[in-house]
């Protein structure tokens, strides 16, 4: 819900989007890196934490990227 109200849906990076229907599915429109994708989370905990203070955690495991890579922020 927070990243739909923060207008991020349609947001893209590469072959990756912020799915237009459901703002908590990344689609990748073929060919897509890992680092698009990381680039949209960065994005989007950016703009979240920006706008209502809240830092979204992640509901699935990466692999390849140490959890610091996948804040906006340094922690």
């Amino acid at each position: 819900l927070l990243i739909d109200i923060a207008g991020l849906k349609g947001t893209k990076i590469g072959d990756a989007e912020i799915s237009m229907h459901h703002a908590n599915f990344f689609i990748n429109h073929g060919n897509a890196k890992a680092t698009d994708i990381a680039s949209l989370i960065r994005l989007s905990r950016k703009k979240i934490y920006e706008k209502f203070g809240i830092m979204l955690e992640l509901e699935i495991k990466t692999i390849g990227f140490e959890n610091s890579d996948l804040y906006p922020y340094a922690i």
